[in-house]
Parts: structure tokens; sequence; C-alpha cells
């Protein structure tokens, strides 16, 4: 079974990852829970579904060798995938259980970059057999909309969550991280250091159900793929900035480099 503990070790060489699960209830259900935790890990790939009770190494016996190498050569994209899979769990012809489809479509989507969510609205859409606008990618009711999902980042709220409700991991967190890796939340990871439980910020953390606490067993995994994407986004930031091209090469060099570091396991000190 797939878990966040394996994730380090999938991202050496930045591969392309496929899955290939039965097509039984079983089967589906396995491969929506490891396409939600490679989405989240934004890992690239897709899934392929083998019906009739067939595997590829029954394929493979039977001179199938071509089906299963285009089988391969197209997997479905993971969240195209988690998409078609959550809906068909839902009879689509029953309006409540339409509505139930979309709740879950869009609690999925809002777990997306805005960008993302954007390009798969319509995907949801065209499967529920709705028009766009009506999937609205807000929370809670709030005012607040897609262009300002940016703001919400779940690994770092994780992190502030599981500080909290577990403090003696604090120093096994801090040994890896530190306040200038987070991007959104710091004035919350500062709060959660203070123990100011009482804080607004920090009770709507405690009270969020969807924030999860990070298995103690995989801490240390999650937190080098938190880095990773920490890094990961620094050089896609640095490419579009205005520096001279000296400089520019240095730091994404750099940053490669704590990239390939992390993914072996070994933590990365910023000078």
């Amino acid at each position: 079974a797939l878990t966040s503990s394996h994730l380090p070790l999938l991202a050496k060489g930045e591969p392309k990852v496929i899955l290939a699960y039965d097509g039984d209830k079983a089967g589906i259900a396995a491969a929506l829970k490891a396409s939600k935790l490679l989405v989240g890990a934004n890992m690239e790939g897709g899934v392929v579904i083998f019906g009739g009770g067939q595997d590829p190494a029954d394929m493979v016996r039977s001179g199938q060798t071509k089906e299963l190498q285009k089988l391969f050569g197209s997997p479905k994209p993971f969240i195209e995938f988690i998409l078609e899979a959550i809906t068909k769990q839902y009879d689509l012809t029953n309006p409540k259980e339409k509505e139930k489809a979309l709740q879950e479509g869009v609690n999925f989507l809002k777990t997306l970059s805005p960008i993302l969510q954007e390009e798969y609205r319509n995907y949801l859409a065209a499967l529920l057999e709705i028009l766009p606008s009506k999937i609205i990618l807000k929370k809670g009711g709030q005012t607040r909309d897609i262009a300002n999902l940016e703001t919400k980042d779940p690994k770092e709220l994780s992190i502030i969550k599981t500080i909290l409700i577990k403090p003696h991991t604090v120093d096994t967190i801090l040994d890896i991280i530190e306040p200038s890796h987070f991007l959104y939340h710091k004035e919350e990871l500062q709060l959660a250091l203070a123990n100011k439980a009482d804080h607004p910020k920090i009770r709507a953390i405690l009270l969020d159900e969807d924030i999860v606490v990070f298995d103690e067993k995989h801490l240390v995994s999650e937190l080098l793929v938190f880095l990773i994407k920490f890094y990961e986004q620094k050089i896609q930031r640095i490419a579009k900035e205005a520096m001279p091209l000296q400089k520019k090469s240095f730091l994404i060099r750099k940053y490669k480099e704590n990239i390939q570091k992390l993914k072996r396991g070994e933590l990365v000190i910023e000078d």
C-alpha cells in the first residue's frame, strides 16, 4: 500500500508514476487514495485500470505485450481519474446524489493550486453535466474566491496543527524546517510555537477537520516532501525574476542540488 513514507523515494529522478490496479471496487478505491496522495506531492503520472480480472502478468503470458505497452503509454492523468472516480460513486440521475458528487469534487479541487482549479472546473462540470458557473470554489460560504486561495497552504497548516496537537514533535520539526520556509502561514507558525492556543487563527486551525495531523512515523518524510516543494517553488519564482544571468543560474543550480539532497533523505542547511 502506498503511503506518504514512500514519496521521497518515488521522487528520486523526477519520474512519471503509473498506478496499475484491478478494476474491482477495492482496486478503484486503492487507486483513488494513492492518486490523491501523489497529486498532493506534485507527482506526474496517471492510472491504468485492468478489467476482466486480468493483470499485466496475465497479458504477457497471453502474448498481449503490445496492448500492455499501449495501456501504460496512455494512463489516465491523476486529476482526471480522481474526478471521474468521485462522480462514479454517485447516482447522477438523482439530484441529491449529484449535489453530493459536486460537493466532493469541489472539495478535491480546493486542494489544488488556483491554476489547476480553473483548468479542471470545466472537467468536473462536464462529468456532472452542469454549467461550470455552478461550481463555486469558495470555502464555508465565505466570500473568498479562487483568486485568493493561494494564501492557504495545506502542508503548512498540517505542520502547524501537528505542533499544536503533538507538541513533543517541535524539536524534530524545527531540526528540518524554519519559519522562512513558510510562504503563507508564518504568523500562525509563530503563534503555535509561542503556544497561543487562544488566538482566533490558531483556534480556526484546530477546529478545521480538513487539516490533517501528520503521523509521527512519517513526520520526517512529510517534512522532506514539504521542503522539496518549497525549493521547486523558489526555482519557478527565480526563473521569472529579473536578475543577472550568472546569479540566476547559481541560485537555480543550488536549489536543484538541495532538492536532490532532500530526495536522498539528507537535510539541507541554508547559509
